[in-house]
Order: structure tokens, then sequence, then C-alpha cells
């Protein structure tokens, strides 16, 4: 700038010298380019003493040879005019010399006061300088200034990070707290509505719809304990009074069986009179038969008679023996029936559970939707406390906003103070510049113009300061508008805090009448419990009461079936007792009805019992989880205090930043106030000074004029810088902006989270529940599962049990049934072997080995009988399937009895043989065939299923007698002459006789065809016949109870199989949700990272 100044100062000089030598040729001028085409003062310097050294050697050649032109004497014409030529140009020549020395000297005058103008100029860029480096520092300081403001915001805003995340974390507390207590109202509902459903399902059965509201739930529980205690008391009197029925019953039962017994004590010593004198006019015949041999065809004609009269007798027993099969069979079919009931029992049961069950799920669809509710108000109340939290978090930032407005008031404030500061300085320096330009500043009136304009450039300046400055003050204004705002709405945080503390003082109250409701619950609970035992102790004495009444009926049984098998043996008094059997019958039936009906009876106290107990469960259940729930509470009450608390001091110590804030606002006001007096009394002296200044500028020169054209320029330099600035300014203030945008941005992503967490926390309360309700369902189940399964081995002990204590009854009447045939049997031979004795001993002298045969035989037979008895009592449930085996052993080896009787016919004469040895063998192999055979060939004649009739009719296999003798002899059981001469009758014998093993007896020959051992064989044949078919008949029962075993077995085993099959579906489910939950909180644990 200044080098063009500089020039332009020059070119101005150069015309104006232009102006005052019009009158020079091109030649003259020439020489001012050699002057001024040296930029630099040194090459001016150098050539200014050589000018005009070589001007004149010029002028001095050209007159020297002039001279010596005219001096050669050259003589032409026109001299004269020549010389008078030559000496004007030297006069002219001399002129422009002088001429030259006085323009070199006022050249030099004006290089001299360019010089100092130079120098000046010089002082002027080096002071420029200096305000340059001034203003650096300045902008220095202030760019320092503003990045500790920026620093300080920084930490504003940190600061109020953290108060925001206390704030969220404050608020997600509370939220917690609030669905704890939600949660606690929740189970507090859920017992309450579960006492309340048990009580209106207890009056739809008792069909008394009384009490349905909730509020007399205490009232209902008493009344419902009145009204079991008074069906209880029924029940006991009913049970008393069947209790009374059935003794009298027993009574009755027992007379008339002590009746029946002495009537057929009285029938059996008439039979055994009516015997005896059998037995007498027999051996009077006897007596009178021996004369003479015609009377033995007679008696043996009379005793084929009775042998058909026995063989029908047996028939008839064969046919009762049936017909008590046929009527086990029918109580096999009523027990089987029964089953039958109770399972279908069973199943209502179960479809009456399952109802229970549903009416629970709607019982606690119920309280769910009670509870939505409740948790709807708790979220309205959670709602206005983040309201007005929300509302003091605004309140904070709106009081840090205005803050942060103070601080860039000031800051504004401060700019202007400097932007006066350098006005001022400013100012100064043109005062120095105007007293250093008085005398140069006269003839520039442009400059007056250019001042002109500065002063209206300030003059708007001024306007914009004071539109600020009215702009502050409006500021202030509206900040104290908001002060007075925030005051109202401390006012309604105060009453919104006071309706919240009356809100929960409200909760307290309800609480404390809860927790009296419920401890009014457990005393009730626990005077049911104590009933509840009492019941339980008496349905426990009924239980024994009614199983020793079922073992009475069982004896009963027992008692019946053994009069049953007296009337079976005794078969003249059949009639009655059939009649007597079937009245008993029915009297046992009406038993067993009224037994049943005591059992329905019980098995509905049971229930009801069960129903009580599952009551008392849950009603303790929900008692303590309203302990639990109040406990909770009362925690939960204690925070929300302690929470109040601090929320109190938090605003006392906030509406005492709040007072300080108006104390600095207060003083900061005051001091800008004080600030605007002092620019108003500065812009008073810059004004005056402008006068001054424009007064001393109507003076100045067209140098000053263009040193105030330098400065303007230099002003419009800092104007430039000043909008620099203020554009950096802006960007301060739109990064600022954004900076609060990406606050609220933040605050909206946290809020955004916050919701996406209490989202995430429903879910996993849902979750839980969810958990909950199938843990409960699983425990539901498997409680089933454990009833059904105690249910089904009860059902499946007590068949078995049945089933096995019918097979031991059937086993003694076979067992019974063996023992007597053979009793009969062997009483008969014995009859018959002891006349063979008798005549043996009249005829000849020779047969003391009839008399060692029968007590070895009767050795045999009654160890045998004694070793099968004694099997058989010892571990007659254990040998149920030897039994079996045996009998089938023995059917399959039971040959047709017909072919037997042709053989029997056409081989009279044939031996047969045993010996001690296939005996034993037969008796250790269970029986296995016998191995003796006829001398010729013939097969086993007489073979049964019993095993002792096998060895009897072994021991009659000698050879050595003879049956000749006997045919002359009747067939009796006894005889008076055995008893006289001190001999036991055969049953005693066989009863008493011990297990001796004798020597072998030598065998005898068979009887001949007409002999009456004969008949008595054949007549063995359908007795045989009779015990095969009751060996099938056994056979085919014990089958079925096998068939019924199995299928029992194999309804266990698919029952179990269906049972593990469920708990393995269930165990899959608690993995699959466990690891689903699993999931689920990493998930949850991810996002939160």
């Amino acid at each position: 700038m200044l080098q063009e100044e500089v020039e332009h100062a020059t070119n101005i000089t150069m015309e104006k010298m232009g102006r005052t030598f019009p009158s020079s040729s091109p030649s003259q001028i020439n020489y001012f380019p050699i002057f001024m085409d040296g930029s630099s003062e040194d090459n001016s310097e150098v050539l200014s003493p050589y000018r005009p050294s070589l001007i004149q050697p010029l002028t001095y050649a050209r007159d020297g040879l002039d001279l010596e032109v005219v001096r050669s004497g050259v003589t032409f014409p026109g001299k004269d005019v020549l010389e008078n030529v030559i000496e004007d140009y030297s006069q002219q020549v001399s002129e422009l010399q002088k001429q030259l020395s006085e323009m070199f000297a006022f050249h030099e005058q004006q290089k001299f006061k360019l010089r100092q103008s130079i120098i000046k100029l010089q002082t002027k860029l080096h002071e420029v300088q200096i305000e340059k480096d001034a203003l650096t520092d300045l902008r220095m300081k202030e760019s320092r200034k503003q990045a500790d403001v920026m620093g300080k915001m920084h930490a504003i805003i940190r600061v109020l990070q953290i108060n925001k995340q206390t704030g969220d974390q404050m608020l997600l507390e509370a939220e917690e707290e609030a669905k704890s207590q939600s949660r606690k109202a929740e189970s507090m509902e859920r017992t309450l509505q579960e006492v309340h459903s048990t009580l209106l399902a207890y009056e739809k059965r008792c069909r008394n719809y009384l009490y349905t509201s909730h509020d007399a739930l205490g009232v209902a529980v008493e009344k419902v304990l009145q009204d079991l205690e008074h069906e209880n008391h029924n029940l006991r009197e009913r049970f008393l009074l069947v209790e009374e029925q059935m003794e009298t019953q027993e009574q009755k039962c027992q007379d008339k069986a002590e009746i029946r017994l002495k009537e057929q004590r009285e029938r059996l010593e008439q039979l055994i009179t009516s015997h005896d004198q059998e037995v007498a006019i027999l051996t009077e015949k006897l007596s009178s038969s021996r004369s003479s041999a015609s009377s033995l065809c007679v008696q043996v004609e009379l005793l084929q008679k009775q042998g058909e009269s026995q063989a029908s007798v047996h028939q008839c027993q064969v046919k009762d023996l049936e017909s008590a099969f046929s009527t086990l069979r029918s109580d096999l079919l009523d027990a089987k029936r029964i089953h039958e009931d109770k399972v279908s029992a069973l199943e209502k049961q179960l479809a009456e559970a399952q109802s229970q069950v549903e009416e629970a799920q709607r019982g606690r669809d119920r309280s769910l939707q009670q509870a939505e509710e409740l948790d709807s108000q708790l979220c309205q109340l959670t709602s206005e406390l983040r309201q007005a939290r929300e509302e003091l978090a605004l309140e904070k930032e709106e009081t840090k906003q205005l803050w942060e407005r103070d601080t860039g008031h000031s800051v504004t404030s401060d700019g202007l103070r400097r932007e006066l500061e350098e006005r001022h300085l400013g100012v100064q320096q043109l005062e120095v510049l105007v007293g250093s330009l008085k005398d140069d500043c006269q003839a520039q009136m442009e400059a007056q113009l250019l001042g002109e304009k500065h002063q209206w450039e300030q003059q708007e300046e001024l306007a914009v300061l004071r539109g600020e400055l009215k702009l502050t003050t409006d500021q202030l204004n509206r900040a104290r508008d908001e002060e007075l705002r925030l005051q109202a709405l401390h006012g309604d945080r105060d009453e919104e805090l006071k309706r919240v503390q009356a809100l929960l003082e409200e909760r307290d109250r309800e609480l404390q009448l809860r927790q009296q409701e419920a401890q009014q619950g457990r005393t009730r609970l626990e005077e049911a419990q104590g009933r509840c035992q009492a019941l339980r102790a008496e349905t426990e004495v009924l239980r024994l009461k009614l199983e020793d009444r079922e073992k009475m009926v069982d004896l009963l049984r027992l008692q019946m079936e053994s009069t049953t098998q007296m009337t079976v043996q005794h078969g003249r008094s059949i009639d009655s007792l059939h009649d007597e059997k079937s009245r008993l019958s029915n009297q046992l039936s009406e038993h067993k009805l009224e037994i049943q009906q005591l059992r329905t009876d019980l098995e509905q106290r049971e229930e009801c019992l069960a129903v009580l107990e599952k009551e008392r469960r849950v009603q303790q259940a929900g008692l303590s989880k309203q302990s639990h729930c109040v406990k909770e509470l009362k925690l939960e009450k204690q925070k929300l205090t302690a929470e109040l608390g601090m929320q109190r001091m938090h605003l006392v110590t906030l509406t005492e930043e709040h007072e300080e804030l108006k104390r600095l606002h207060s003083s900061k006001s005051e001091e800008q106030e004080g600030v605007v007096v002092s620019l108003k009394a500065q812009l008073k002296t810059t004004r005056a000074e402008m006068d001054q200044a424009r007064r001393t500028l109507k003076g100045a020169d067209e140098h000053g004029l263009k040193v105030t054209m330098g400065m303007q320029n230099q002003i419009k330099t800092k104007r430039d810088q000043i909008h620099y600035l203020q554009g950096r300014i802006q960007l301060l203030e739109e990064t600022m902006d954004k900076m609060s945008q990406e606050k609220r941005y933040q605050s909206l992503e946290s809020k955004r989270q916050v919701q996406e967490l209490a989202s995430v926390t429903e879910e996993k309360r849902q979750m839980a529940a969810e958990l909950e309700t199938v843990r409960s369902l699983e425990r539901l189940l498997r409680e089933k599962v454990a009833k059904l399964e105690v249910t089904l081995n009860k059902v499946m002990s007590g068949s078995i049990i049945d089933c096995q204590d019918f097979i031991q009854l059937q086993e003694q009447a076979f067992v019974r049934l063996k023992l007597q045939h053979a009793l009969d049997v062997k009483q008969e031979l014995q009859g018959q072997n002891l006349r063979d004795t008798g005549n043996a001993q009249r005829s000849s002298p020779t047969s003391p080995t009839a008399r060692n045969a029968l007590p070895s035989t009767q050795h045999r037979s009654t160890g045998l009988l004694e070793l099968k008895s004694q099997r058989l009592l010892k571990s007659p449930t254990m040998e149920l399937r030897s039994l079996v085996k045996e009998l089938r052993r023995v059917i399959s080896e039971n040959p047709g009895p017909h072919t037997s009787i042709i053989k029997r016919k056409s081989a009279p004469e044939r031996v047969h043989r045993t010996t001690l040895n296939e005996v034993t063998n037969f008796c250790t192999n269970n029986a296995k065939t016998t191995k003796g055979t006829y001398s010729s060939g013939v097969p086993d004649l007489l073979r049964t299923t019993d095993l002792d009739e096998r060895n009897l009719y072994s021991t009659f296999s000698s050879e050595s007698q003879d049956f000749s003798f006997v045919a002359s002899l009747p067939c009796y059981t006894s005889s008076p002459r055995a008893m006289a001469l001190g001999r036991t009758s055969p049953v005693h014998s066989l009863l008493t006789t011990d297990h001796s093993p004798t020597h072998l007896q030598p065998s005898r020959p068979l009887p001949q065809a007409g002999s009456p051992l004969a008949d008595m064989c054949t007549l063995a044949n359908p007795q045989a016949e009779l015990t095969g078919h009751t060996c099938k008949h056994l056979q085919g029962k014990l089958d079925s109870l096998q068939n019924m075993v199995d299928d029992l077995q194999m309804k266990n085993q698919d029952m179990s199989s269906m049972i593990k099959g469920q708990e393995r579906r269930l165990m899959f489910k608690d993995k699959g949700r466990l690891y689903k939950s699993k999931a689920l909180g990493e998930c949850l644990h991810v996002e939160q990272k």
C-alpha cells in the first residue's frame, strides 16, 4: 500500500512538472527518464552529481567544433548569419542550462520531501505492525478465554449428563419398586381370589349362594367350617347308627350260625346213631348171611345199589361244587364290576378335579384382570411421577439455560467492552495523526467526505449496539418471567408431592387393614387346621372300624363256606342248607351293599377332607404370600419414605441453588446496567471526540487525506477481521445448537432405551410368571400321577390280594376234598382189609402178612398225606404255579376211565405190582407216572389225580394172598369189634400215624371179576372222572386268574411307561424353556453391554 501511495505521489509530481514545462522540446524532455528510471534512492544519488558534467562537455564540444569551423577560415556566403545563429543557440543553451539547474534543485527539494514522507510512512507502518501484534495477542487471549469457556461448558454438559443418568436410575428404581408393589398386590389379590373361588365352589356344591363379596371372606370361612362340623357330626351319627345296625346284624348272624351249628350237630348225632344202627343191622345181616351163600348175591346187589347211591351222592356233591364254583365266578364277576365301578368313580373324580382346575384357572384369569387394572393405576401414578420429574428436569434445564444466557450476555458485554477499548485506542491514534497532520489537511475536502462516511458507519454501529442493549434488556425481562413461572411450577410440584404423600398414607391404611384381615384369616385357618386334624383322627378310627368289620365279614364268609362244605358232606340236609345259603347270601349281599355304601360315604368324606386339606394348604400359601407381601410393602414403604426425604433434601438444595442463581443474576444484571451506563458515557465522549476530529479534519491536506484513506483501509481490514470473528462466533453458536440437539437426541435415545428396558423387564416378568405357572402345573401333574400310581397300586394290591385269597381258598378246598376222598376210600379199604384179616385168622393160621400190611400201608399213606399237607400249608401262595403244573400233568396223564374199566373186565387175573422205591420216587417227583406194571404187561388200573389214592391202591397189589375169601364179606366203614378190641378208627389212624417207612410187603394177586374189590374199583372210576373234571375246572379258573394277573401287570407297565413318557416330555419342555430363558438373558446382557 505504501509503495502504491509513493508511486501515486511521484506521478502527481511528474504531471505537475509536465504542466510547468510545456514549451520544452522532446530532446530536452528525454533527460527526465534517465533521471526517473531508477527505482531506488541509491541510483538517484549516484546519477545526480554527474548530470551537470555530462551536459557541460556536450555543449562545450559543440561550441569548440563551431569555433573550429569558424576559425578554419572557411569563407562562404552567409557566414555572418551562421555566427548569429550560433550565438543565439549558445544563448539558448545557457538559458537551458540555467533552467536545468533550477529544475535539478527543485527536483532535489521534492526528493527530500518525498524521503521525509517515506520515513513518516515507515514509522506509520511500524506502528501499524505493533497494532497488529497487539490485535493478535488480544485474539489469542480471546481464543484462550473461549477455549476455557468451552471447557466449562463441556464440564457443565458432563455434570448435566451425570445428573440425567442419576435421574434415569432413580426413575428405573422407582419403576422397579412400582412393579414389585404391583406384583405384591397381584399376589395378594390372587390369594384373595383363590379363597373366594374356593368358597364359591363350596357354596356351589352346598347350593348356598350367599357370600359373593370379598369383604365377607372371614365370615364365609367361619360358616363353611361350621357347616363342615355339622356335616361331620351328622356323619358320626349316621356311622354310629350303621355300627349299631352292624352289631345287631352280627349278633343275628352269630345266633343264626349257632342255631345252624346246633342243628348240624344234632343231625350229625342222628346220622351217627342211624349209622350205628345200620352197622348193627349189617352185623346181624352178616351173621345171618354167613350161613348161606345165596344171601351174598343179594348183599352184593345191595352193595352195588349202595355204590350207585354213593355215586349219585358224589355226583350231587360235584354238582354242589360246580354250583359253589359258579357262585365264586359270580363273586369274581361282582368283584370285577366293583373294580370297574371304582375305576369309573376315579374317572369321575378326575373329571371333577379337572373341572376344579378349570374353575381355578378362571379365578386366576379374574385375578389377572384385576391385577392388570391395578397395574394400569400404578402406571398412571408412575406416569404422573415421571411427568413431575420431567418438569423438575425441565426447570433445571431452564435455570441452566438462563445461567448460560447470563454467561453469554457477560461474554457479549466483555466483547463490547473490548471493541470499545479498541476503538478508544483507534481514536487516540487518530488524535495523534490529526495533531501531526494539522498543517497538511486544509486542501483535502475529500477527506471530509470520507470522515462523514466513517461517522455514518459509527452511528450505524452505535444503533446496532443500542439494539443489542435492547435485546439484552428483553432477555433480562424474559429471565425474570421465567423465574416467576419456575416459582409457580415449584408451588405446583409441592402440591403434587402433598397429593402423593396423601396417596401413600391411604395405601398404608389399606395395608394395615389387609394385615388385620390376614391375621384374622390365620387364626381361622389355625382353627380349621385343628378341626381338620380332629376329622382326620375320626376318619382313621372309622377306617379301622371298617377294616375290623370287613375282617368279621370275611370270617363270616369263611364260616359260611365251612357251613356249605358241611352241607356238601351231609347230603340229607342239602335242600335246607341251600335255602339257608340263599338267605345268607342275600343277607351278605345286603351287608355288602351296606358296606359299599359305607365305603362310598368314607370315600366322599376322604374327598371332602382332601379338598379341605387343599384349601387349607392354599390358604396357608396365600397367608404366607400375604405376609411376605406385607413385609415387602413395609420395606418398600420405608424405601419410599427414605426416597421422599432424599427428594425433599434435593428440593431444598435446588431451591437454595435457585436463590443463589437469582442473586447472581441480579448482581450480573446490576453489573451489566453499570456497564451500559459506562458505555453510554464512552459513547458520549467518542461523539465529542468525533466532533473535534471533524473540525480538525476540515483543514487537513491532501497528504493527510491519503493517510486517512490508508487508515480507512486499515479500519476496513479490522472490520473484516471483526466479521471473521463474528463468523467464528456464529459457528460456535451453531456448534452449541448442534450439541444441544445431540443432547436432546441422546435424551430421546436414553428414553427409548429405558422403554426398551421396561419392555424387556416386563417380558422377563411374563416369562417368570409363565415358568411359575408351568412349574405349578408340573407339580400338579406329578401329584396327580403319584395319586394315580398310589390308587393303581392300591387297586392292584387289592385285586392281587383278593386273587391270592381266592386261590388259597380254592387250594384249601381242593386239598380238603382230596383228603376227604382219600379218607373215605381208605376207610372203605381198611374195613374190607379188617374183614379179610378176620376171615383169614379163622380160616388159616398162615396170614400174619395181612396184619403187617395194614400198618405199613397206613404209615405210608399217612406219611404221604402229612408231607403233602405240610407242603401245602407251609407256602400256599408261593407254590401256586407248581400246583397248576401238577394239575396240568395229572390231567394230561389221566386216561379215559372207560377204557381202563374195559381192560380190567377183560383181564381179571393179571397182577399189579409196585415197590417202595417207586412209591417214594412218585412222591418226590410230584405227579410222575408210576413204574409198576402188571406181570403180563397190562398198564396201571387205578390212575387218578390223587397221589395218596395211588399209593393206597398200590399197597394192595401183593402176590402172596388171594382175595377169594373176601367174597363172603360186605363193605363196612367201621366195625364195633375193632372199637371193642381197642383199635382206633381208620380216619384217626390216618391223621395220627407217623411217617416211618416199613419193609416191603409181598404182592398179592388181583381180585377176581366178581369180587367186591373189583366192584369198588369200578365205583372209584367215576370218582376219578369227577376229580378230573374238577381239576380241569380248577385249571381253567387258575388260567383265567393268571391271565387277569398278566393283564393287570401289562396295564401297570403301560401306565408306568405312560407316566415316564409324560415325565420325559415335561423334562424336555423344562429344558427347552430354560434354554430359551438363558438365551433371552444373554441377549439382554449383550444389549445392556
